[in-house]
Parts: structure tokens; C-alpha cells; sequence
């Protein structure tokens, strides 16, 4: 995909997770700190950790989070932190671009 192929596919992506994630019954389990508001990723990242350890938490997290990320992109990131939303997503801008079978 071209990069606004990409972005508007993070939206979609978003629209469809993220963005309906009841954050009140995850925040009973994982409250956020005084005076921290997590947002919904946030959120079922706490609330996984509190299932299996932190860092397994945030490593099954960070595509979404890089995913959202890029949601973002074509209007707030420059070019170093679009990178490292690339790799967050888990996104191999290296390998060939996906092409549907013809046989």
C-alpha cells in the first residue's frame, strides 16, 4: 500500500478495535494512577498484565499501539517517529508488497 493506503487502513483497523473498547470495567480490574487517564489501549495493556507479566502485556500491545500510531501519521508524524511506528506495527517496509494470485 502507499502510505495513505496505509494510514486510512489504520484507521479502519482503529475504528474497529480500539475506538470500542469499554475502558470502565478494564480500569476496575488496572485503575490508572491519580490524576493518569489512560486511553483504551492503554487500558487492555494494564489489564493484561495483570493476567500475564508486563513486558508479555506490552509486547502483544505493540502492534495496536503501532497501528494507532499511524492512524495518526499523515498529519502528526515526521519521517523518524513514522519509522518507528512502522516497527511497533510490526510492518517489514522491506518485504515485497502483497499481490494477489492470478493462477
Amino acid at each position: 500500500l502507499e502510505h495513505y493506503g496505509l494510514f486510512a487502513l489504520a484507521k479502519d483497523i482503529m475504528r474497529l478495535t480500539a475506538d470500542r473498547i469499554d475502558v470502565a470495567p478494564l480500569q476496575k480490574v488496572a485503575p490508572p494512577p491519580a490524576k493518569e487517564k489512560w486511553g483504551s489501549l492503554r487500558s487492555l495493556e494494564k489489564y493484561l498484565a495483570t493476567l500475564v507479566p508486563g513486558e508479555e502485556a506490552r509486547e502483544v500491545m505493540g502492534p495496536l499501539f503501532g497501528v494507532y500510531e499511524l492512524r495518526l501519521a499523515d498529519a502528526h508524524l515526521g519521517a523518524s517517529d513514522l519509522e518507528s511506528s512502522f516497527k511497533l506495527a510490526g510492518i517489514d517496509r522491506q518485504a515485497p508488497p502483497l499481490r494477489p494470485d492470478r493462477g
